[in-house]
């Protein structure tokens, strides 16, 4: 009887371990977008209302990273094959460095999608409130009312986000 006491307590933390490994994964699927306010390469404000009526990908990456700077590259390619549509590509740099930096990596990565990025703390913050992202690459795929659809972490190849994309177009 001992036995199958300890075996339910030792299962408890474990299913308890699994529930929140699974929020992590999937995060804030289903739910609205949070809203945000971050600034441009010419320092203008863009806010996630201002992008609601639109098909979004919002990737979170940091140019420091070779599969970071890998996977904008394939965004680039998602961003040609959209063009025209109701489609809105929006790389969030998660960056240390200076907006000069940055807008040389838009020049040499022919990045021609919407580029953001903000304070430090205030990127930290809002990342956190969808849901701590541990591996970046994290894209975002949010549908024409705002709520979060899908979550990708890690790169992922330009014909997968578009297939998944047409699904919403």
């Amino acid at each position: 009887m001992n036995w199958q006491r300890y075996l339910i307590f030792g299962l408890i933390p474990l299913w308890a371990g699994l529930a929140v490994a699974a929020d992590a994964l999937s995060g804030p699927v289903g739910q609205a977008l949070p809203d945000f306010s971050l600034i441009t390469l010419v320092g203008e404000e863009v806010t996630a209302q201002q992008l609601q009526g639109k098909l979004l990908l919002l990737c979170f990456a940091s140019t420091e990273f070779p599969v970071c700077r890998d996977a904008l590259r394939e965004l680039a390619i998602v961003s040609r094959r959209t063009r025209g549509k109701e489609v809105v590509i929006v790389w969030v740099a998660l960056v240390s460095g200076n907006i000069q930096e940055l807008s040389r990596t838009v020049l040499t990565e022919k990045i021609d999608f919407l580029v953001l990025t903000g304070d430090e703390r205030y990127l930290h913050h809002y990342t956190r409130r969808l849901g701590n992202m541990r591996i970046l690459p994290t894209i975002f795929l949010i549908d024409r009312n705002g709520v979060i659809r899908e979550r990708w972490q890690g790169f992922r190849r330009a014909d997968l986000l578009f297939t998944t994309l047409k699904q919403y177009l």
